[in-house]
């Protein structure tokens, strides 16, 4: 039984602005439903994260997620709003 590490690869993208400020654009693939491996929400999404980053990642603030249709579970998700498709679905 192989494991295709692609489909678990986890994507972090890093904006610094001139003033320091740094943004976390983290990509969360949808795993691969014919080999019964999905991501917590069902399909591909995006987390935009900001803060002072640490080792125990105390300082960080979850600015919203960015997900697409059949993004499930948002339900959980209260400590920042959530898109579905350029829609607000969930806080604000």
């Amino acid at each position: 039984m192989g494991l295709n590490i692609a489909d678990f690869i986890h994507t972090v993208f890093t904006k610094i602005t001139k003033a320091g400020d740094i943004y976390l654009l983290d990509y969360y693939p949808g795993g691969n439903k014919e080999k019964n491996q999905t991501s917590t929400h069902g399909n591909i999404y995006m987390v935009i994260i900001t803060g002072k980053f640490t080792k125990k990642n105390k300082g960080k603030k979850t600015l919203g997620r960015i997900g697409h249709e059949g993004f499930e579970k948002y339900d959980r998700i209260n400590d920042a709003p959530v898109y579905i498709d350029g829609i607000l679905v969930k806080g604000g």
